[in-house]
């Protein structure tokens, strides 16, 4: 019995630590636009969220709000309290993203823009 269980374990640690060459060696392609297409266009918008506890509630709601269809990043701390998200606004709108937080219980804003200095 204990043989047999050596022996498992000697060829799943063979298998993990050589693995397959086919895959270990390759590279991933880089995406490439041919001349018809062209990127998604971004926008950006700031949320101001309430009601997070801690950096988990952030990354909680960040990982959520980059899950939705056409938001393409969110970054959001517990310190800043505004979370940035660059979206395709052909997909998504800032409605959209301020109801997903709303629906996991934060509160959500969009933030006003703030007045640049006039020269």
């Amino acid at each position: 019995m204990i043989s047999r269980f050596a022996g498992a374990l000697i060829c799943l640690c063979a298998i993990l630590l050589f693995g397959c060459e086919q895959h270990s060696n390759t590279e991933t392609p880089a995406l490439q636009l041919s001349e018809n297409q062209t990127a998604a266009p971004t926008d950006v918008v700031q949320i101001a969220v309430t009601g997070m506890t801690c950096q988990n509630c952030a990354d909680s709601i960040s990982k959520t709000v980059t899950n939705l269809n056409g938001v393409s990043s969110c970054e959001l701390t517990f310190d800043s309290k505004i979370a940035t998200v660059t979206y395709d606004p052909a997909v998504v709108t800032p409605e959209v993203v301020t109801a997903s937080i709303t629906a996991m219980k934060y509160g959500a804003e969009l933030a006003k823009p703030t007045a640049e200095a006039t020269p």
